[in-house]
């Protein structure tokens, strides 16, 4: 269990730092479409040079034609949610998504009703509530004109598709593994969004390439740790500890982007938190009474 926590924790300063650093270069160097394509790119050929020279029976580029269609909505729901997290921090912060990304296990739980016949209990349906109103008060800015960023709303839509993707993906990892399917949606994504940027809009030159190579290398390392986090630990477990990426981007946030939460930024987080926390008590399902 404590390597558990350790990789957690490390995970969440790594994407910390990433997403603050995001905000920042998606404002001033890049537009979001050739950073995702391009970290796509760079990682897909990482992962492509590690399955042939050390696995090379793991390697495939089609998944299994009877898997075809949950990957394709796996891979869109992945893709789009990572455009509008990325673009939304052109307009929101790096607070407000951290905070509004832990909103995911919630739409999950809904979706895994729906798609996957998941039972639900009163605790949970509590908790689904209770971060919904987080999520109000985090993104809901009663002093100013316009009383939701549109960046937020980017954000929501993250959430929803990521969680469509992740739902979609646990269909398809008992036909191939974990890794091989995160190098296919790497892959394909990196080909779809160059068909994009070509066509759309043209690559003129690039001048944060550092921070290319230090996003698609946090990236690599935050997905390894995630699959050693819940390998060690548990899914339950690294979804408790991940509430600390909002402490971590916080403290980022302040020291590169000098950018402080307000006061309802903190009481959405703290509902959100808390409202996970009772989402994992375990109670009698409210079904089976």
């Amino acid at each position: 269990m404590r390597q558990a926590l350790i990789a957690t924790i490390i995970f969440c300063i790594f994407y910390a730092l990433q997403i603050v650093f995001q905000q920042l270069y998606v404002r001033t160097a890049i537009h979001p479409l050739h950073l995702n394509f391009l970290s796509y790119a760079l990682i897909s050929i990482v992962l492509s040079f590690y399955f042939l020279l050390f696995n090379k029976k793991a390697f495939i580029l089609i998944p299994d034609k009877k898997v075809m269609p949950v990957f394709i909505l796996a891979l869109g729901g992945w893709m789009v949610a990572d455009f509008f997290a990325v673009y939304g921090l052109r307009f929101s912060s790096s607070i407000n998504y951290s905070i509004l990304s832990r909103l995911m296990i919630f739409v999950v739980f809904t979706l895994s009703i729906l798609f996957l016949h998941e039972k639900a209990n009163l605790n949970k349906i509590s908790a689904t509530i209770i971060s919904a109103l987080g999520g109000m008060l985090v993104i809901y800015n009663f002093k100013a004109k316009i009383a939701i960023n549109p960046g937020d709303l980017f954000f929501l839509i993250t959430v929803i598709t990521l969680s469509i993707s992740s739902v979609a993906r646990q269909k398809i990892t008992n036909k191939i593994s974990s890794f091989q399917l995160t190098y296919l949606m790497f892959i394909y994504s990196a080909v779809i969004l160059g068909f994009f940027t070509f066509f759309l809009l043209p690559i003129q030159g690039i001048s944060a390439y550092k921070f290319i190579f230090f996003n698609s290398f946090v990236s690599l390392i935050g997905f390894s740790l995630v699959n050693y986090a819940i390998q060690k630990g548990g899914a339950v477990f690294f979804t408790l500890v991940a509430n600390l990426l909002p402490v971590f981007t916080i403290i980022f946030s302040s020291m590169f982007l000098r950018q402080l939460p307000v006061a309802t930024q903190i009481l959405g987080g703290i509902l959100i938190i808390f409202s996970i926390f009772l989402f994992q008590t375990k109670v009698k399902n409210v079904f089976d009474r």
